[in-house]
């Protein structure tokens, strides 16, 4: 019968994360939430010149290099949506777990446990597994880390492979996003901490089974880390990592420092201003655009706003933020309701009281997280996301536990207690009701039609080298289409994924040198550029111009549904 218990819970686990991909597969579909993830996806597969990548600028090289092997076995594969479809499910299937056996603790009733168990599948879970982007994913793995970490307290023996899943989670965290494994990292170690006094007030010693595994994940993160390091010493990824990290600021952050760029600053940068227009539209191909050149920009645009400005700036950020996303306040309203349930349930004087105590420092340390990602400059709802799934999961685990004598309170204490449910269920409700509306949304057609007919058309041109702006793509498919062939002729000009080793490798297949790259490598008769517009930019055209020195003319090439093909002569 003990046996049979301790299963339940990872029986069920596995039922409901099965049974909400099921449900999410009939009630809408499955997408990248944009198109970030498909261009690390095609990186892998092979569209990049035909060749797996096994490097990319966010991922760490253990897990590129895994992928590029994967797809180097079974080619046309995409194996990173796989993965991270993986990660979701399994995430869910340990953070329900954990949910469970904290409801299971102290007599308290299976059935609650499953109820709060739905709801972060519906409230939390449901968007990140439907609307998937590999930020979020890690976030999901850091949250099954931490609530795995507070799990151990149901194991008084052989803490070793339960301690170990916990390190592991956060690992892949780490592996798939390191700045979710950041942000994750300060609630896994509250949940450490408050496991390691919970069993001291319990009087249950630490453990070789607990320390080991946790001493084990220190130095595997320390050769992770190394690793990285190691590789980011390599020449062309060294020159990547610094020309990311000069442009993060007036392109991702404050692009009104280009948008009011004076003739002497501009002079510094040594663009003119046909490339800077072409370069706010996120060019970066011109040799003359370099680290350099955006590190004399950026010190001669250093911002002077005062640090209680920019405090000021990062809460109004939040409130627009969250009243352009009612989803969000909504959720962050369960989690300030889920919070006071661990306050009001618990029994004074009991180990419990860490619990509740727990609780309020993982609300506020939300809130801290939050407010310095808004300081920022740039806060995007899957930043919000890192802070608020480990959150919810940890809150969710947390609650369980005190929840399970509330039934005991008597009086006023009760009534609260009651009170604070009927809030919490109705915050839910008009949660799941949100939440419901955003994935019933219409369907991305895009990615469907647009993204087809270019890849076809650069199946039907393959010596042609199709360059494309980043707005022009919207693809959010999860599993692209490649049993008529693999388009390897087509390429973004700018954006973060551009100079990596296999951007490099894809123009030198078609004759172009991308570190010697110029305007006049537009009149070349192999390269093509593909726009839904009548014609062209005409800051393409006019820097093309400036660096040829004569006029140039875009002459329509091919059409395939909306989009046309110019060629420049």
């Amino acid at each position: 019968m003990t046996k049979i218990r301790r299963a339940l819970p990872w029986f069920i686990g596995l039922l409901l994360a099965t049974g909400l991909f099921a449900g999410l597969q009939l009630f809408t579909y499955l997408r990248f939430e944009n198109s970030d993830d498909i261009l690390i996806v095609k990186s892998f597969m092979g569209f990049e010149g035909g060749v797996p990548a096994t490097y990319n600028l966010y991922l760490h090289t253990v897990l590129s290099h895994f992928l590029g092997w994967l797809s180097t076995l079974a080619p046309g594969v995409a194996w990173f949506s796989l993965f991270q479809l993986f990660c979701l499910w399994f995430s869910t299937v340990v953070i329900v777990k954990c949910i469970l056996q904290c409801a299971m603790s102290r007599q308290a009733q299976l059935w609650t446990g499953i109820l709060l168990s739905l709801l972060f599948c519906g409230m939390v879970a449901a968007f990140a597994c439907a609307r998937i982007n590999f930020t979020t994913t890690a976030a999901m793995l850091g949250a099954a880390a931490t609530v795995q970490v507070i799990s151990l307290r149901f194991h008084n023996t052989k803490l070793f492979l339960p301690t170990l899943l916990s390190v592991a989670l956060l690992i892949g965290c780490y592996l798939l996003r390191p700045q979710s494994a950041l942000a994750a990292a300060p609630f896994f170690c509250l949940a450490l901490l408050w496991l390691i006094l919970y069993r001291k007030q319990e009087k249950q010693p630490l453990t070789r089974g607990l320390i080991v595994p946790l001493v084990l994940g220190v130095f595997l993160f320390g050769g992770l880390y190394a690793l990285r390091a190691i590789e980011e010493r390599d020449p062309a990824i060294g020159e990547l990592v610094a020309f990311q990290d000069a442009n993060t600021a007036p392109m991702d952050y404050d692009d009104s420092v280009l948008q009011a760029l004076s003739d002497d600053t501009l002079a510094q940068t040594g663009w003119s201003r046909a490339e800077l227009a072409l370069i706010r539209q996120w060019y970066f191909m011109d040799e003359n655009i370099t680290a350099d050149a955006f590190n004399r920009l950026n010190d001669a645009t250093v911002s002077s706003v005062s640090l209680s400005a920019r405090v000021a700036q990062a809460f109004s950020t939040l409130v627009h933020f969250y009243a352009e996303n009612t989803r969000y306040l909504t959720a962050a309203g369960w989690l300030l309701l889920l919070c006071l349930l661990c306050v009001l349930a618990h029994k004074r004087g009991t180990p419990l009281l860490l619990t509740a105590a727990a609780s309020i420092l993982c609300v506020l340390l939300t809130a801290a997280m939050l407010l310095f990602l808004a300081y920022q400059g740039r806060f995007l709802a899957r930043a919000a996301d890192c802070a608020l799934i480990p959150a919810a999961a940890m809150l969710s685990c947390s609650c369980m536990m005190s929840m399970a004598g509330w039934s005991t309170q008597k009086g006023a204490k009760k009534i609260a207690v009651v009170a604070a449910i009927v809030l919490c269920l109705s915050m839910a409700g008009v949660n799941l009701l949100e939440t419901k509306e955003v994935l019933s949304d219409r369907p991305d057609v895009v990615s469907a039609t647009r993204e087809s007919d270019l890849e076809t058309y650069g199946l039907e041109n393959p010596e042609m080298l199709i360059l494309r702006t980043p707005d022009l793509l919207r693809d959010t498919r999860l599993l692209p289409d490649v049993k008529d062939g693999m388009a390897i002729n087509l390429m973004i000009w700018g954006d973060w994924y551009c100079r990596t080793p296999s951007w490099y490798r894809q123009l030198e297949l078609f004759g172009f040198d991308g570190r010697r790259f110029t305007a006049t490598d537009f009149l070349r008769d192999n390269l093509l550029f593909a726009t839904a517009d009548l014609t062209p930019p005409q800051e393409l055209l006019t820097y093309i111009e400036e660096e040829a020195g004569r006029p140039v003319v875009a002459t329509l090439y091919g059409e395939r549904g909306e989009l046309r093909f110019f060629r420049f002569e």
